[in-house]
């Protein structure tokens, strides 16, 4: 009786960034357990007092701390998802916030340590940790294009994102990931494969959405071979309800190659806060670099080619929950110049804006409807009426439902996009679908799913070049894929995918035999099947090893394609050290077509290593290629395509504190 008398009611409200809540949770007070409830939160009733307090939290990061007592008291907790990808952990893959293991497609992860021990330059880099994944670059900076699945084309047939902003250069329809360094990212998810009714025309080989975190106010330094120099200075203020934040990096780098120095900056900024139950994001970012680029192997003369790359975006989100659901809007600009020693210089520019409603609040169903506009105009500088403009419009609608063991997904998009120069215009009209099953037993969970996508033609494939043609069809692709996973008390997971992705009317060069020499045609097919493999194993608190594999089949398109690619990852913390070494294995890679002229097999080894100063600060050591395994990468850019040599063994010291 005396308890109930005086004591005070304490409130814990669990947010996991408005992720669903795991099952599983609880709050432990001193000795006392109390479990959270399907909308993340427990109540008790304490005496006046101080009190130690524990969040345990399935696929998160365990919560610690105190409370004192004095009266009727809420406490709101934001726990942080654990390093390591397990499912359980909650991602974006679908527009809206889903269990990895309840999506019927293929899903990769890169948490925020694995980037930062990896010790990458830009985000490319970071996602050769991903199976299945490969990136295709000339050196540690500079231009470099991400593949997925054998699938990539100067990333015109994959969609790159920021926190949900698509990044693409206009003319081109490319990603610029170069310019989209690893600072403030908080993780980097992707979806493999062919996701049309959530991501259109961009989606063909899969989706890379980079998700970015607010900075502490630091400082971090970084410099190691090939006078390879970084500085990142970031402030953040808080002013509840809002925190604004900023973030200047600087990076120089003679490179590996002769010919391959890069110089660059990088300029981010934002706020976060709200204003009449209304939640508001905002950020810019701003990029300019100089990159020479070297000759690939077997190339003789002097190489001569350089790129001034600036490129910036700003946008603005907002949203509130409503019944049933939540609301969001988000505007956005995407904006370059570009220019080139051979004479190229262009403009261009994007401005779009997403409306999203998500359900939330419906037993058993969670889903998004929106629509999509975007309009997008590019110049060619110097060149008489070289100007061209694309506008997009997609109504799309995206699902999934569950009962029992079973989860149904499936949705579309109807995309509707006119494409605009040289005194004409093109009109397509497209629409795409996808459905697939999730089925949950004790031997794991089984997957299935059926995608038909589609891929718009570029203004450059119809427009840009003599080479242009305003005929051409919008490439057709159809995704059949099957999977199964398991997962054993968090320490034991695998995860077995088999694919066949086929495209009709794809786009390529053909021979004119006349002038211009080349022009762009629906000339091909292609037919591609593949197996995809992952196990992971926590043996022991502290060990973490995974090894992933992919195996291709192309048919007789070999050129520049790893078609069979192991990689692996293993990391040990102890105390307030920890290691990790990753690598790769790549065999059957042809410099041809037809499987002709293979090139040598090689591994690669990585090694970081991080130690923690006084909690706030750190030291950390990367040794690259630790082999020194002399190995090249096959490239497809403007102006240059072939085999470019790596770096050799190299190494990089990084230390920095944060407040």
């Amino acid at each position: 009786m005396f308890f109930i008398l005086f004591s005070f009611l304490v409130k814990f409200n669990v947010d996991c960034l408005r992720n669903p809540i795991p099952q599983g949770g609880l709050v432990v007070v001193d000795t006392l357990k109390v479990p959270l409830n399907e909308k993340g939160s427990a109540r008790l009733r304490l005496e006046q007092g101080d009190y130690s307090f524990t969040l345990a939290l399935p696929g998160y990061k365990i919560l610690k701390g105190r409370i004192v007592v004095v009266g009727d008291t809420t406490i709101t907790l934001f726990p942080e998802p654990m390093s390591y990808y397990i499912p359980g952990i909650v991602v974006i893959a679908d527009r809206y916030k889903k269990n990895v293991s309840d999506i019927s497609a293929s899903v990769g992860f890169v948490s925020r340590d694995d980037i930062a021990l990896r010790g990458a330059f830009t985000t490319p880099g970071a996602l050769e940790l991903v199976p299945g994944v490969s990136v295709q670059r000339t050196g540690l900076y500079g231009r470099s294009d991400i593949v997925i699945r054998g699938i990539g084309t100067n990333g015109r047939r994959l969609g790159v994102y920021v926190d949900g902003r698509p990044e693409k250069m206009t003319l081109f329809d490319c990603s610029v990931t170069h310019t989209l360094p690893l600072h403030n990212v908080d993780r980097i998810e992707i979806v493999k494969g062919p996701f049309a009714s959530l991501y259109g025309s961009e989606a063909e080989g899969g989706v890379v959405n980079i998700i970015t975190r607010i900075p502490k106010t630091g400082i971090h330094l970084r410099g190691g071979s090939y006078n390879t120099k970084e500085i990142e200075v970031s402030g953040r203020l808080e002013l509840q309800p809002h925190t604004i934040w900023a973030t200047v990096k600087g990076m120089r780098s003679d490179g590996h190659l002769e010919h391959s120095k890069f110089s660059g900056e990088d300029y981010q900024g934002g706020f976060t806060g709200s204003i009449l139950n209304w939640y508001l994001k905002g950020s810019y970012k701003y990029f300019s670099g100089w990159k020479q680029e070297p000759l690939a192997v077997g190339d003789t003369g002097t190489p001569s080619s350089e790129q001034d790359y600036r490129r910036g975006s700003f946008d603005l989100e907002i949203k509130r929950n409503i019944p049933f659901g939540e609301i969001k809007i988000k505007g956005f600009r995407t904006f370059g110049h570009h220019i080139f020693s051979d004479g190229w210089e262009s403009r261009d520019r994007t401005n779009g804006l997403f409306l999203d409603y998500t359900v939330i609040g419906i037993k058993n169903l969670m889903g998004v409807a929106g629509i999509q506009y975007r309009d997008g105009y590019g110049e060619r500088i110097g060149t008489p009426g070289a100007e061209f403009w694309k506008s997009d419009f997609s109504p799309f609608v995206h699902g999934s439902f569950e009962y029992g063991f079973l989860i149904i997904t499936g949705g579309g998009r109807y995309t509707i996009s006119n494409v605009c120069g040289n005194g004409s215009s093109v009109e397509y009209k497209m629409h795409g679908y996808d459905g697939g099953v999730v089925l949950k037993t004790l031997l794991g969970k089984f997957r299935a799913r059926y995608d038909k996508g589609f891929k718009i033609p570029s203004i450059s494939e119809t427009f840009l070049f003599p080479s242009g043609n305003p005929s051409l069809k919008p490439e057709n692709i159809k995704n059949m894929e099957a999977g199964w996973s398991y997962n054993l008390m968090g320490r034991f997971y695998v995860d077995l995918s088999v694919f066949n992705t086929y495209t009709e009317n794809f786009i390529r060069t053909v021979p004119t035999g006349s002038m211009p020499p080349f022009r762009f045609e629906n000339a091909d097919t292609l037919d591609e099947k593949g197996v995809e493999a992952m196990l992971r194993i926590i043996p022991l608190n502290g060990f973490d090893v995974s090894v992933g594999y992919i195996a291709l089949d192309r048919g007789t398109k070999t050129l520049g394609v790893p078609l069979n690619t192991w990689n692996f990852k293993a990391t040990y913390t102890c105390n307030n050290i920890t290691t990790m070494l990753d690598g790769r294995w790549v065999y059957n890679y042809f410099s041809g077509d037809n499987f002709t002229l293979p090139r040598n097999d090689y591994i690669v080894i990585n090694m970081g290593m991080r130690m923690n100063l006084f909690k706030k600060g750190y030291v950390q050591v990367n040794i690259e290629n630790i082999l020194d395994t002399d190995y090249s990468v096959y490239v497809d850019i403007p102006g240059s395509s072939g085999f470019y040599r790596m770096p050799g063994r190299s190494f990089y010291l990084s230390t920095g504190y944060e407040l």
